[in-house]
Parts: structure tokens; sequence; C-alpha cells
């Protein structure tokens, strides 16, 4: 299936969870600063284990970063 991840496009296998996913990206509960929204909803990570990807998802992944 096809997904778009902070505008690009990606392949992915079927029933995977956004966790599962995250994990591919080095992206683990544990890491401060992270927020992701799928389809435009910002997904709590007590949630990322139980949604499932579809098909034509949207997912945006911010990292906050110290600067001035």
């Amino acid at each position: 299936m096809k997904i778009y991840v902070n505008g690009e496009q990606e392949t992915l296998h079927d029933n995977i969870t956004l966790e599962e996913f995250l994990k591919t990206k080095r992206i683990a509960k544990e890491d401060k600063g992270i927020a992701v929204a799928l389809n435009d909803d910002v997904v709590p990570k007590s949630d990322w284990s139980s949604r499932i990807i579809e098909d034509g998802a949207s997912i945006e992944i911010v990292r906050a970063v110290q600067g001035g």
C-alpha cells in the first residue's frame, strides 16, 4: 500500500500499526519531543500500538528542536 509521510510517498505492507511503522523510522514511544498525526489527527503515544495505517494514509512526524 502507499502512504504519505511528511509529504513524501512511501510503500508499506498491509496491516502495520503506527508504532511498528515509527520503529522503522527509529522513533520510539520513549523519545521526547515527538508528535505524530495520522490523517490530520494527532495520535497520543498511548494509541500508537492500536492505530492501523490504511492505504493512502497521511502521516506527519514533528520533532521539537531547541535553538534560537
